[in-house]
């Protein structure tokens, strides 16, 4: 046998191996990202080709991305989360994470949002196009706003193979440089799009749990780094946005993550009091509690931007994209958000 025979088969072992080791666990991934699918699997042949693959890792098609699509794109039978139109398959109801190429969100709270319209700002995740992983580092004294020449593909934040995850995460997103794994608990029964029948994406949370964890936020801060903002709430000062960090670009920043006696003294609980405190009628404070996704979609947003927030420069200083282009992943026009939770102030 020679060295690519011996090698194959020691792979096949390898592979036979972890699936037998795995058989027993169970775990709530879908389709065919099911980690440990016993010992004679046969999604392998949903994506895999042993002799006329298209694509590296043996994948048919001709990248991550593309295969990713076969089954989660606009049109595809393969899944009923369309993450490319942002919708549920055959529905109008938007995806908790919006969409790469369109949305249904209704980012201006005005009327339903039943239409896709175009992202105006999305992760890329063609594996080509560079962009700069913003954040991303220590604290840094010099200029640096992230790391750059970063190229994205699905699979740099999920495991297509399942691991048990919520959304079949990454401990470590690849690329991101981080050095501890961030564990994202799964939901026993997955939740895909927001609840408002209006499609209005503020107030709503990835994990449909009474009180969610701050472990998305920590997760995402794996590839932001330095957007990540404790406000211990116990201190004085402790209030990242008013304490300066030491960083060049990220110098001072909101708060990520806070005590919950810290959220009570503006958001004492879903009643009257509260709110009558937020113009946009949300009554749980737990949803507006800063986390990355009390502003932000994971994947595309279709919020529209005026001449003030549509001009804010990015963090390495570049004014283009700007207009629409500007909308980072935002889940209102013209950075609502603010509004959202502080109203008039």
């Amino acid at each position: 046998m020679d060295k690519l025979g011996r090698r194959g088969a020691m792979a096949g072992g390898l592979a036979l191996l972890a699936s037998m080791l795995w058989a027993g666990a169970a775990l709530a991934d879908n389709g065919p990202h099911v980690a440990g699918a016993g010992a004679t699997p046969d999604s392998c042949a949903a994506c895999h080709r042993a002799h006329s693959a298209a694509g590296p890792e043996l994948i048919k098609s001709g990248s991550s991305t593309d295969l990713c699509l076969t089954c989660h794109g606009s049109g595809s039978a393969g899944a009923t989360t369309d993450v490319s139109g942002g919708v549920l398959a055959n529905t109008t109801q938007g995806l908790l994470g919006g969409g790469f190429t369109k949305t249904v969100m209704n980012t201006s709270w005005n009327g339903s949002a039943t239409a896709a319209y175009p992202a105006t700002s999305a992760h890329l995740i063609d594996g080509t196009t560079s962009a700069t992983m913003w954040g991303n580092g220590v604290t840094s004294s010099t200029a640096n706003p992230g790391k750059s020449g970063v190229a994205l593909t699905c699979i740099n934040c999920h495991n297509p193979h399942g691991n048990g995850n919520f959304r079949i995460l990454r401990p470590r997103p690849n690329d991101s440089g981080a050095t501890a794994d961030v564990l994202v608990a799964d939901e026993t029964t997955k939740t895909y799009t927001v609840t408002n029948p209006q499609n209005r994406y503020f107030g709503e949370e990835y994990q449909a749990t009474a009180y969610p964890s701050y472990s998305l936020t920590l997760w995402c801060a794996q590839c932001h780094t330095r957007y990540d903002a404790y406000d211990t709430g116990l201190t004085t000062p402790s209030d990242p946005g008013s304490v300066d960090s030491g960083d060049a670009v990220f110098r001072y920043r909101h708060a990520t993550r806070t005590e919950s006696t810290t959220c009570e003294l503006c958001h004492p609980g879903p009643d009257g009091q509260m709110a009558a405190a937020n113009p946009l009628g949300i009554t749980s404070w737990v949803a507006m509690d800063p986390r990355c996704e009390t502003c932000h979609v994971a994947h595309g947003s279709s919020a529209q931007e005026g001449a003030y927030s549509g001009s804010i420069p990015w963090p390495g200083g570049a004014i283009v994209p700007s207009g629409n282009g500007r909308s980072s992943l935002l889940r209102l026009d013209n950075r609502g958000i603010c509004y959202g939770c502080h109203g008039n102030k």
